[in-house]
C-alpha cells in the first residue's frame, strides 16, 4: 500500500489505519470521478490514481493537523509572487476559510498530475482539473471534519533538533517520502540512471529545486521546523555542501578534526558513533554541512590512505579546474576572482546595450551583435 509505505519510520499509531482506509474509498471514488471527466487528460493507470489518492489524504492529514508542510509552501509563494496559489489565485485574492478547499486541491493537483506524467502540459485552470478539485475538497472535507487532530508525522518532525543526523533523517523523509516531494524524487532518481545511491539522494535532498515553486526540500524544512532563525539559516546553508579533499588530523571519540585540502582550513566533525572507519592521515573525499557550530558528513565518503602530496596536489589541481564553483562556497580568493569577473562582465554589456535586458530575434544577431560587443571592449577580460 503506497500509504503506509511513505510514514516515518517507528511512528505508526492507530490512526493511520483509518487514512489508510481513506485513501482505499478516495481512490474508488477518483476512479469513478474519471468517467465524468469531459477529457481524457487527467486520466491515470490504477497505480498512479492510487498515488494520488495517498497524496491528497497525506495532504488533507497536514492541513487538518497544521503539521506545516503546505502552509509553508503558501507563505513562500506569498512573499515570492503575493498569493499563497500562483496561477490558481490572483494576488490578494481571499482563500477563504475552509482549510481543506478547492483553491489548495487545484494547485496540487496541477503540480501533482505534472510529476506524474511529465510529458504533460496542463493548464493550472483547466476544467477538469477544477471539477476534480472540487469533488475531492468536498469529500475530503466532510471525511476530515470528523478526525480529532493529531498526527504521527507532526510528531515526528517536532522531535529535538540537537544534532545535524536528527534534521538529516527530517530531511530524508520529506524529500523521499512526504507526498510533495516524493514524485519529484522519484522523477530525479530515473533522470539519473534509476538507481537511488547516497550520493544522488544526498543531491536532491540538498541541493535539487523543484516544481513547487522552484523550492527545494531544504527550504520547506527550514520552515516547518521549530528552530531558531539562525538555525534556519544554517540549514539552507546545506544548499552548498562543502565538497572536497580532507585531511584527518585527530581523531576523539565522536569528534574528528580535518583539514579541507583546497582551502587549508579546518573543520570540527561530530559523527554519531566513535569514528572507527576513520584513521589519522587518512584523505577524505566527501561533503560536509554545518549545525550548532560543528561539522556533519552529508552523503557518502571515500577514504585513501598513504595518499603521496604529488597526487593529492594532482587532485587538488583538477578539482579546482573542473568544479570550480564548489570550491567558489569556501575559498575567498578564487570566489572574490569570479565575482569580480562576473561583475566586469555585466558593466561591459549594460554599457554596450545600455540595459541588463535585450531580446534578439534570433541566434545570429545575437552571435553578429556579440562579436561586435567583443570589438568594441576588447578581449572583453578584466584590466590588471
Amino acid at each position: 500500500m503506497v500509504f503506509a509505505s511513505h510514514r516515518p519510520q517507528g511512528y505508526a499509531r492507530r490512526g493511520d489505519r483509518y487514512l489508510s482506509e481513506l485513501v482505499k474509498d478516495l481512490n474508488q471514488m477518483l476512479v469513478a470521478a474519471q468517467e465524468s471527466l469531459a477529457y481524457n487528460t487527467l486520466h491515470l493507470p490504477s497505480r498512479q490514481l492510487e498515488e494520488l489518492a495517498s497524496a491528497l489524504v497525506e495532504f488533507a492529514e497536514d492541513i487538518h493537523n497544521d503539521i506545516g508542510i503546505w502552509n509553508s509552501l503558501e507563505q513562500y509563494n506569498i512573499k515570492f509572487f503575493g498569493t499563497p496559489l500562483p496561477f490558481v489565485l490572483q494576488t490578494n485574492e481571499d482563500i477563504g476559510q475552509k482549510l481543506i478547499n478547492e483553491y489548495r486541491i487545484q494547485h496540487l493537483l496541477w503540480v501533482l498530475h505534472s510529476e506524474l506524467n511529465q510529458q504533460l502540459i496542463l493548464s493550472p485552470t483547466h476544467r477538469d482539473l477544477k471539477q476534480m478539485a472540487t469533488m475531492i475538497s468536498s469529500f475530503l472535507g466532510e471525511r476530515f471534519a470528523g478526525i480529532r487532530r493529531g498526527s504521527e508525522v507532526k510528531a515526528f518532525l517536532a522531535q529535538p533538533n540537537q544534532f545535524g543526523w536528527d534534521v538529516k533523517v527530517k530531511l530524508l523523509w520529506l524529500g523521499t517520502h512526504s507526498y510533495l516531494f516524493r514524485n519529484s524524487f522519484r522523477n530525479y532518481i530515473e533522470d539519473h540512471g534509476g538507481e537511488a545511491k547516497i550520493p544522488i539522494i544526498d543531491d536532491f535532498v540538498c541541493q535539487q529545486t523543484t516544481a513547487w515553486s522552484g523550492l527545494g526540500v531544504i527550504d520547506i524544512l527550514a520552515a516547518v521546523l521549530d528552530i531558531s532563525d539562525k538555525q534556519r539559516s544554517t540549514l539552507r546553508s546545506w544548499y552548498e555542501r562543502h565538497s572536497a579533499y580532507y585531511r584527518i588530523m585527530t581523531i576523539k571519540g565522536h569528534r574528528m578534526q580535518v583539514m579541507n585540502t583546497i582551502n587549508d582550513k579546518p573543520y570540527m566533525v561530530r559523527v554519531r558513533e566513535p569514528a572507527t572507519q576513520f584513521k589519522v592521515g587518512q584523505i577524505v573525499l566527501g561533503s560536509l554541512v554545518p549545525w550548532n557550530a560543528e561539522w556533519y558528513w552529508s552523503g557518502e565518503q571515500s577514504t585513501f590512505m598513504n595518499m603521496t602530496d604529488d597526487i593529492l596536489q594532482e587532485l587538488k589541481d583538477s578539482f579546482l579546474k573542473q568544479v570550480p564553483q564548489i570550491a567558489y562556497r569556501y575559498c575567498d580568493q578564487p570566489s572574490e576572482k569570479a565575482k569580480k569577473m562576473a561583475n566586469f562582465h555585466y558593466d561591459e554589456f549594460v554599457k554596450y546595450h545600455g540595459d541588463d535586458l535585450v531580446i534578439y530575434p534570433n541566434g545570429l544577431s545575437m552571435s553578429a551583435i556579440s562579436k561586435r560587443r567583443r570589438g568594441c571592449s576588447g578581449n572583453l577580460s578584466p584590466r590588471k
